[in-house]
């Protein structure tokens, strides 16, 4: 497989069309261009969109929110044809940067509990389950799958204990 470069750009209203296009191409139960304009409206919500250099095609992107010392992953998502060439890194990547500066000591994620690669991927970063959310997304086939709550205590952060 060729890896094709890319280059981050920071998410704003304007690219909301583009975000429910390429969530649509990546998960069942798709959010629309109002969702990602309002959440890119909402005080503490940033984002990042991975595209290519041949074209500025988008393949990938990242939306998270911080308040009160707690972040969260509202979205991630790499394009099926540009998935294994690192996107989804680069993007969790810059988003712990970000959100590092603005002193987040936690960061949540939820994640298909069928979605292996990517729970391999937040293991790496050293995510660690912290719940489960039973039936939480509706599959294109109308079958239902649990979420992981998946928890990272921030660099600097003391270790937050999480009752279940």
């Amino acid at each position: 497989m060729t890896v094709l470069p890319y280059r981050l750009v920071t998410a704003n209203r304007v690219h909301a069309e583009v975000l429910a296009v390429l969530h649509s191409d990546c998960f069942d139960e798709a959010w629309g261009v109002n969702s990602f304009a309002t959440a890119l409206e909402t005080p503490g919500t940033s984002g990042f969109l991975a595209v290519r250099e041949d074209g500025a095609e988008p393949i990938g992107f990242v939306l998270f929110r911080i308040g009160g010392g707690e972040a969260e992953i509202l979205s991630i998502a790499t394009h099926p044809t540009a998935r294994g060439q690192g996107v989804a890194r680069t993007l969790l990547n810059k988003s712990l940067m970000v959100l590092s500066e603005q002193d987040a000591k936690v960061l949540f994620l939820e994640v298909g509990a069928d979605n292996l690669g990517a729970i391999a991927l937040y293991k790496t970063f050293g995510f660690r389950e912290t719940g489960r959310r039973k039936a939480y997304y509706r599959r294109g086939d109308g079958t239902r799958m649990d979420a992981l709550v998946m928890a990272l205590d921030m660099p600097g952060a003391a270790p937050k204990t999480v009752s279940e």
